[in-house]
């Protein structure tokens, strides 16, 4: 019950301040830039157990993960793949 009236209050103040963000005050606009900040992401480790934060070594960690996720298995057709 605790939770539900925490969730209710959470949701009530994120829409007030939706409606005085309008008004475009430095508190919000130093709110705003710490939400950005938090939700960025700095590093990401990958399986060898080192840490990149480059925005270079982001980019090809990124693009490796993915190409690896959407490999075609050797020896499938595409009717097979579709």
């Amino acid at each position: 019950m605790l939770e539900d009236y925490e969730a209710t209050w959470r949701l009530k103040s994120r829409a007030l301040w939706q409606a005085c963000g309008d008004e475009n005050t430095k508190l919000f606009q130093a709110y705003a830039k710490g939400r950005h900040l938090s939700n960025t992401i700095w590093s990401l480790s990958f399986q060898q157990g080192g840490l990149v934060s480059s925005f270079e070594g982001l980019s090809n960690l990124g693009m490796s993960h993915f190409k690896s996720l959407f490999k075609a298995q050797e020896g499938s057709s595409i009717i097979e793949i579709v």
